[in-house]
Parts: C-alpha cells; sequence; structure tokens
C-alpha cells in the first residue's frame, strides 16, 4: 500500500511539473493595444454597413467598444480621428481640438503607461495605412468615442456640446440622404431634375452618376447613356437602382428619336441607326413605328423609301379651328350666365306648391281673418 501511494504522489508530481513546463513554454498573451481596437470597430462598422445588417452586429460593437474605453487615452483618440477621418469632414478639426482640450488637462500617464501606451513600429505603420472613411456611421462613431472619453474625464460640458453637434450632424447627414433619395426617384420617373439639385452641398459627389445619366437621357445619345452605365455599374448596383436605369434606356431612344424628327424632314432609316447607336435599320424602324402609334411622333415610314419623313406641321391660324375653340369658350360662359340668371329667380307662388285642400283652407281663413283686422284698424283710426 505505501509503494502505491508513492508511486501516485510521483505520478502527480510528474504531471504538474509538466504542465508548468507547457506553461512556461507557451507564448504570452499579446498585450491589448487600443488603437488596434478602435481600428477593428472601424472595420466592423464598414462591414455592417455594406451588408445593411446592425442587429446582428450592435452587441458586438458595443462590447468592443466598452473594453476599447478602458484603455483609451487622449493621445490613441487623436491617432484614431487623424487615421479615420477625411481632412475635408467637419468634424475631424471640432474632435481633435476637443480631445487636444481633454488631454491637456488630464493627469500625467506614469512611465510604465506610458511605455505602454507608445505604438510600436508595427502599430505605427499599421496606423500610416489607415485610409479615411467616408461613411457617416464612421464619423458619427468618432463623436461618440469623443463624447463618452469627455464623460470619463468628468468634463460634463465639453461631453454635452459634443453630444449636441453629433446630432445635429446627425440630422444633416438625414436631410441629404432624403434630397439624394429625392432626386433619384424623381430622375427613374422620367423628370429631368433642375441643374442646381445636383450642385448642392453634400449632394455632388453622391449624384455625380446620376447627373451624367441625366445630360445622356436629355441630349438622347444612347451611346453616352451606355458609357456611363457601364463606368458607374458598381454605384448603381450599391443604390441597387441597376434594374430601374436600365428602363431609361427606351426613354433615351425615343428622345434621340424625337430629337432627329425635328431636324430632318426626311431622313433614312439607317442614318436614324447610325444616330442613336442602335444595331440595325430595322430597329429604327421598329421603335419609330411604335412612336408614331403611341402618338409621341408626329412622322410617317417610307418603306418603299427606307426613310422616315416629318409629318408637316399646318398653320392652324389659316384653318377654322381658332375660331371653333373662340366660340366654344364664348358659349360656355354664356350658358354659366343663363344658369346663374334663371338660379336667382323667385316663384311668388313656389310656397304654395305641394299644399293639401285642408291646408289651403287654414290658409284662406287665416288671410281673411287677417283682413278683417286690417279694416277694423282702419274703422277705429277714422
Amino acid at each position: 500500500m505505501a509503494q502505491e501511494k508513492k508511486a501516485t504522489a510521483d505520478q502527480g508530481k510528474g504531471e504538474d511539473s509538466k504542465q508548468q513546463k507547457d506553461a512556461a513554454a507557451a507564448p504570452a498573451p499579446k498585450p491589448y493595444n487600443v488603437r488596434e481596437a478602435l481600428q477593428s470597430i472601424v472595420a466592423l462598422i464598414e462591414k455592417c454597413v455594406k451588408a445593411k445588417e446592425t442587429r446582428l452586429q450592435s452587441g458586438r460593437l458595443l462590447r468592443q467598444t466598452a473594453v476599447a474605453r478602458r484603455h483609451v487615452s487622449a493621445a490613441d483618440l487623436a491617432a484614431f480621428l487623424s487615421a479615420n477621418l477625411p481632412e475635408d469632414a467637419p468634424a475631424k478639426a471640432y474632435l481633435l481640438g476637443v480631445v487636444a482640450k481633454l488631454g491637456a488637462t488630464a493627469a500625467a500617464p506614469m512611465e510604465d503607461d506610458a511605455a505602454a501606451a507608445a505604438p510600436s513600429d508595427a502599430a505605427a505603420a499599421a496606423a500610416a495605412a489607415v485610409v479615411p472613411s467616408p461613411l457617416p456611421e464612421v464619423e458619427v462613431y468618432s463623436y461618440l468615442l469623443v463624447a463618452v472619453y469627455a464623460l470619463d474625464q468628468g468634463a460634463e460640458a465639453e461631453a454635452w456640446a459634443v453630444v449636441e453637434r453629433a446630432v445635429a450632424r446627425l440630422r444633416d447627414f438625414n436631410r441629404r440622404t432624403l434630397d439624394v433619395i429625392a432626386s433619384r426617384v424623381r430622375l427613374l420617373l422620367g423628370e429631368i431634375p433642375e441643374r442646381a439639385e445636383f450642385s448642392a452641398p453634400g449632394m455632388r459627389a453622391a449624384l455625380a452618376p446620376y447627373f451624367e445619366l441625366t445630360t445622356a437621357v436629355r441630349s438622347g445619345d444612347l451611346g453616352t447613356f451606355r458609357s456611363v452605365t457601364e463606368r458607374y455599374a458598381p454605384a448603381f448596383d450599391a443604390d441597387r437602382t441597376s434594374n430601374l436605369i436600365s428602363r431609361l434606356h427606351h426613354n433615351v431612344i425615343r428622345t434621340g428619336l424625337h430629337r432627329i424628327n425635328l431636324a430632318y424632314s426626311r431622313i433614312s432609316l439607317k442614318d436614324i441607326a447610325s444616330k442613336l447607336a442602335l444595331p440595325s435599320a430595322e430597329d429604327a424602324e421598329f421603335i419609330a413605328a411604335k412612336a408614331i402609334r403611341d402618338g409621341g411622333l408626329a412622322a410617317r415610314i417610307d418603306r418603299a423609301g427606307g426613310s422616315l419623313a416629318s409629318a408637316e406641321v399646318a398653320d392652324v391660324y389659316s384653318t377654322a379651328e381658332p375660331q371653333a375653340a373662340f366660340h366654344a369658350r364664348i358659349a360656355f360662359c354664356l350658358d354659366i350666365h343663363n344658369e346663374a340668371v334663371k338660379a336667382m329667380r323667385f316663384d311668388a307662388d313656389a310656397h304654395r306648391r305641394g299644399e293639401t285642400e285642408e291646408q289651403r283652407r287654414e290658409r284662406l281663413a287665416a288671410e281673411a281673418e287677417l283682413a278683417a283686422a286690417l279694416a277694423e284698424e282702419e274703422d277705429d283710426m277714422m
């Protein structure tokens, strides 16, 4: 029994020493790098925006932010803002100023903390390689980080000012988004927005593809329209308007055909196909025939000659049409006048219509009594 206990004790000591050796051989855990953590949060935001799914990732984002909040410093925030916000972003200079003010009032870190917070060469190189994000979500998240940091430093006034600026910025984003959507919808419904809408502040970059598309639709140039749709296909796919834009193809052709019909009294179908970048003259004939049938084109097709002839526009003032239209308007006004006069007439016997025999006898008796009373009053006065 003693030998068995000794063997068991020796075996336990061997296992403990093996675990200690394994623990010593295992690599030390990587220290927490707050700047890398913040960049991973930005990557998560960009992923959510691209996938248009925020419900499942919002909890993960908040958890990572809570961990980073315990380690972040003014230097970390300044590096984050400098790397992730574009130079022309209105929030960049403002938030960097707030962080600098808060960092100046914060207590100086200990030497060990300062050494831990100092970025390594690899981290510095990674930060330099970061491309600023134009996403509004990243800008709003930057406001959130600075506001939380201000609260942790006990600067409630600065935190409140940052929150108010963030709310105003959100309203601006929402208004701009609605304006962009409205302009796109008007374009896709066949309306041509005014040029000023495309050059409005904050909308020029978002509407640049649609501005060129509008120019192509207005000119009726099918070649330009195809070039624009191919060049900006990724942007249209991201906006999910590719299918709607493809429907504008027919509008471009009809606009170009209408311009050709106004410019030429007669033109061959081959020339029409060439000007509209159509595959063949047969396609041009089919499109022209459909436009004539729908009433959108005043022309006729000469199949024998293979041409399109514009319909001659007669001088309407040389016909009796203006006189007939003027007569119709005068007759309409006279009818209204006659009806108004009839409506204002008063029939003296209107109150007697529908009177029964009993009501008539009562009325006559009342009138006789009234006449007798009036006669008596006259006799008394005499």
